[in-house]
């Protein structure tokens, strides 16, 4: 499974996909398996996720979508609360 999540990492999406979709939903064991495997993309910023023009890190869309598990898990791998996403909704 985790080498699943690995390859959908790597894909063309650049990487990030899979870790906003999981912030967004609450889906706890793919995002903490994603970090584990892949730390630093707690900081990386995606533009797809949200939609628009809006540029955010999972921390933000976890914030969005309310997923108050994901926020916390995010918190504790180290995400910045003081990140300024980039958009209309920031």
């Amino acid at each position: 499974w985790v080498a699943q999540v690995l390859r959908w990492c790597s894909s063309s999406t650049g990487g990030m996909a899979p870790v906003p979709e999981a912030a967004k939903s609450n889906d706890l064991e793919a995002l903490a398996a994603i970090l584990d495997a892949e730390p630093g993309l707690v900081y990386a910023w995606d533009d797809e996720s949200l939609g628009g023009d809006d540029i955010a890190q999972p921390l933000h869309c976890a914030c969005y979508a309310g997923s108050v598990e994901a926020v916390a898990l995010l918190l504790d791998r180290g995400a910045d609360i003081g990140a300024d996403g980039h958009g209309e909704e920031w």
